[in-house]
């Protein structure tokens, strides 16, 4: 197996807004005073009966051989910043709808009381430290953009009127915009990022500021789908080398541009790429991955909750064919936002955007 890593060759990481120091002492403290009331936590959540179920799925993990499965002590802190974030975005999507959000504090007390009568002493306390540092953090002002923009390509001054082509439904505009990019000497490649992904990375915020719909946000993924086929069938393509990739969003992941950026890239480096599109079950994407023997596999994890079934795919490929698993290469927004992610879930690499992957995908194969 080839050593894993998190990137390489990416550029310098900048964190936009560096860590906070927390009083961790005080979320301690905090964390045993929540211990000991336990009483009216069972009331509320039922009896304590996680210990066993936690010991479980720690011996299934080293039953399996996983490596690399990190502690609570480490989740905690590289969540520690992200909850954070997470609890602002909810915060401003709630205040811009003028739905009124203070009952996000109710919502962290209560899953503190949950954790503190469902987990074992010692691992409760790590996750209430966790929750209780957040509470105080939450208090700083709120980052100017949301911790994904740190990855997003730098927009190109067409970008804006791209932009307002899509919110407006305006194909044609859209389209032209983007065949003038590439007929001014930009790769297509080039074009896909700085223009199309710069572009709806603004769009998501729009929506978040309720300043768009979700309607809007549907039909310029559409528009941006078109342009893409269509101008890909104009673009010249490498030729095609030994190396082959299956790319695939996981069941319960709809949102396949990024993958289909992907996807274009690898196939004008040269690569034969199966791309399995979106909702695709880990079933048909084991039965793929054995039936094409492909030397890479690319999975992309939109949002949060796709992690766990990223993981359980990961987890089968190794599984299944242990020494001879292709390379797992994943990507997506919530790999942009948490870092550590790809080590944490066991991929091989990530990559934030399309140049990238190609760089580090041939690297995996090749090294």
């Amino acid at each position: 197996m080839k050593e894993r890593f998190s990137e390489i060759d990416v550029g310098r990481r900048v964190d936009i807004h560096p860590p906070r120091a927390v009083d961790l002492h005080g979320a301690q403290r905090s964390a045993r005073r929540q211990l000991t009331h336990s009483g009216r936590h069972r009331s509320r959540f039922g009896c304590r009966r996680a210990p066993q179920r936690v010991e479980d799925a720690r011996g299934q993990h080293e039953a399996a051989g996983v490596d690399g499965v990190p502690g609570l002590e480490t989740l905690a802190d590289r969540l520690q910043d992200k909850r954070r974030d997470y609890l602002r975005w909810i915060e401003n999507v709630l205040e811009s709808r003028k739905i009124p959000a203070e009952h996000l504090g109710v919502a962290v007390e209560w899953l503190a009381e949950f954790c503190a009568s469902r987990l074992p002493q010692e691992d409760a306390s790590k996750l209430l430290a966790l929750i209780a540092a957040t509470r105080v953090a939450l208090r700083d002002p709120a980052p100017e953009h949301p911790p994904y923009f740190r990855h997003m390509p730098k927009p190109w001054p067409q970008t804006g009127p791209f932009r307002e082509a899509l919110v407006a439904g305006d194909h044609r505009r859209a389209r032209k915009i983007f065949s003038e990019s590439i007929a001014a000497g930009h790769g297509f490649c080039e074009t896909e990022m700085h223009l199309m992904q710069a572009a709806l990375y603004q769009i998501g915020v729009l929506w978040q500021k309720n300043q768009v719909t979700v309607a809007q946000e549907h039909l310029a993924t559409a528009i941006c789908h078109s342009i893409m086929a269509g101008e890909f069938a104009h673009t010249e393509v490498a030729e095609e080398g030994n190396f082959k990739a299956v790319m695939a969003c996981l069941e319960g992941n709809h949102h396949t541009v990024g993958l289909r950026m992907v996807s274009d890239a690898l196939e004008l480096s040269g690569w034969e790429v199966m791309f399995l599109g979106a909702n695709t079950p880990i079933r048909a994407l084991m039965d793929m991955v054995r039936e094409s023997q492909p030397h890479l596999v690319g999975i992309s994890v939109s949002l949060p909750y796709h992690l766990r079934t990223a993981r359980e795919a990961i987890d089968t490929i190794r599984a299944t064919f242990g020494k001879d698993s292709p390379a797992i290469l994943i990507g997506g927004l919530s790999i942009n936002q948490f870092d550590g992610v790809a080590e944490m879930i066991g991929a091989d690499a990530y990559s934030p955007d399309a140049a990238s992957a190609v760089r580090i995908a041939d690297f995996l194969v090749t090294a």
